[in-house]
C-alpha cells in the first residue's frame, strides 16, 4: 500500500486549519488513492471537473484512519513525499478494525530526492568556507601589516588580503542568499501544489 506522506505544513494554510499534522499519511481523496504527487494533483482536476469543490481525504495516523474535508481550489499548504505503507496490520483503540501501521510508512528515497538533500546541505557548507576563509585572508593581511616589517611589499599584501577578504565575505554572502530564496520559492511552490 502506498501513500503521501506530509513532510511539512505551511503556517496559516488549510492544513492548519483541517488539523493535519507531521508524519500524517494521505492515502485518498474522494476513493482515488494518493500514490504519487501527480495522482493527488488527477484527483483534485478529477473531483473539480465532476464539480465538487469540497473533497474529502482520508489519512493515516498512528495507525489510526481518519477523514478530513478540504477545499479542492485551495492549495492545502503541505509537503508531501511519496512512501510505502507497511502490510502488517494493527488494532486501534479507537476501534476494533485493522488499519496498516503509519509508523512503518518510509519514504521513497529516489535518486533525485537524495541529491536535493545533498545539495541543500552542501550551500550552507560552501557560504561557511568562504567566510572561514575570508577571515584567513584578513587576518593574514594584517598580521603582514602589523608584524613583518622588513619587507617592501608589506602594504600590497595587506591590502590583497583585505580584498580577498572582502571578496570571499561577498561570495558567501551571495550564495547565503541565493540558498534563502531558493528555500523561500520552493515553499511557495509547494504550497501551490
Amino acid at each position: 500500500m502506498k501513500g503521501l506522506k506530509i513532510v511539512g505544513i505551511n503556517e496559516n494554510t488549510q492544513a492548519v486549519l483541517i488539523g493535519f499534522q507531521l508524519g500524517d499519511v494521505l492515502v485518498s481523496l474522494d476513493g482515488n488513492d494518493l500514490v504519487s504527487k501527480n495522482s493527488l494533483k488527477d484527483s483534485i482536476d478529477t473531483s473539480l471537473s465532476e464539480g465538487n469543490i469540497i473533497g474529502t481525504y482520508k489519512y493515516l495516523r498512528k495507525g489510526a484512519t481518519f477523514e478530513a474535508s478540504a477545499r479542492l481550489n485551495e492549495p492545502l499548504g503541505i509537503e508531501l513525499q511519496p512512501c510505502s505503507i507497511a502490510s502488517k496490520l494493527a488494532t486501534t483503540p479507537s476501534n476494533s478494525s485493522s488499519s496498516p501501521r503509519v509508523n512503518d510508512c518510509t519514504t521513497a528515497n529516489s535518486p533525485s530526492h537524495q541529491s536535493d538533500k545533498a545539495s541543500q546541505s552542501l550551500i550552507p557548507v560552501v557560504s561557511w568556507i568562504l567566510f572561514g576563509l575570508a577571515l584567513i585572508s584578513l587576518s593574514l593581511g594584517l598580521l603582514t601589516f602589523f608584524f613583518v616589517t622588513s619587507d617592501p611589499f608589506r602594504l600590497a599584501w595587506t591590502i590583497a588580503g583585505v580584498i580577498n577578504a572582502v571578496i570571499f565575505l561577498t561570495l558567501g554572502t551571495i550564495v547565503h542568499i541565493l540558498s534563502d530564496i531558493r528555500h523561500y520559492v520552493r515553499s511557495i511552490a509547494l504550497s501551490n501544489s
